[in-house]
């Protein structure tokens, strides 16, 4: 039985209930006394058994395993990529029910999640793989919060506790001048139906997707750029990445390349 705010700071004075593997949370007002007075009382029904937690068990919870397909369906699909779907059903599938699935979203404690995360850990599972566990399971239970059938997401905060963040992301190394100009004079010789698409890559900075997207009319020849708007993925065009269109400038020897690729000198 505990007795606080839903909202810190808010004023407002709930009661949080849980007994018997079931939880249940009350709204009091903003009288805090009244707040533990009912709370004291409700304890009391609830030694002598004689409290029923408003019936729970004529609907129960649903498990981890039948909400996390609900999250997905009503969430992640109409709101994220088919990418981002096909990896978190992936992680869900293989990774997280086998372990945790068969649980009613309200029964699974912080301790099932820490252990969870322990076992991969101990099985030598990368960081990202643990994080990403760690990610999607408190997406469905923070989606399980929201439709009010858990009090909070006993997810928050775990790996830290558990030292297991996120590893520093690695140092990213370029190719220099000299390596991309022996790349394109190899891929001018062997490759040289590939030549404008990887001296386009080199250029402007734009991403596989991205490129493979371009149409003829997102190059503006008079104002030498090119109009980066959407990006190819898995058979299907959506928008770039980070869902914004931008500009990016052509160079003279990108230009020389579209019009006449046999004559483009690399350098």
């Amino acid at each position: 039985m505990k007795v606080r705010e839903k909202v810190k700071g808010s004023g407002i004075w709930w009661i949080f209930i849980s007994h018997e593997g079931q939880r249940k949370a009350k709204k009091i007002g903003k009288d805090k006394k009244l707040a533990l007075d009912v709370a004291t009382k409700i304890e009391a029904r609830l030694v002598l058994k004689e409290f029923n937690i408003d019936q729970k068990n004529e609907n129960p919870a649903p498990t981890f395993d039948e909400f996390s397909k609900i999250w997905l369906e009503t969430y992640i699909k109409p709101l994220r990529r088919a990418s981002t779907y096909e990896r978190y059903e992936t992680v869900l599938r293989k990774y997280i029910n086998p372990v945790i699935g068969k649980l009613s979203v309200s029964m699974v404690k912080r301790k099932d999640i820490r252990n969870m995360l322990l076992k991969y850990h101990t099985d030598e599972c990368s960081r990202s793989l643990i994080c990403l566990v760690r990610d999607v399971t408190s997406g469905v239970l923070g989606y399980a919060v929201e439709d009010e059938l858990i009090d909070a997401n006993p997810v928050t905060g775990i790996l830290k506790r558990l030292k297991l963040e996120p590893e520093k992301k690695l140092q990213i190394a370029p190719m220099t001048s000299e390596e991309v100009s022996q790349f394109l004079v190899a891929c001018q010789k062997l490759y040289p139906e590939y030549y404008v698409f990887f001296l386009c890559a080199f250029r402007t900075g734009a991403r596989l997707g991205e490129l493979i997207a371009l149409h003829w009319s997102d190059l503006d020849w008079n104002k030498q750029n090119i109009l980066i708007k959407r990006s190819f993925r898995r058979g299907v065009v959506n928008k770039p990445k980070n869902g914004k269109t931008r500009l990016v400038d052509l160079s003279d020897q990108l230009i020389e390349s579209f019009h006449n690729p046999s004559s483009t000198t690399v350098f």
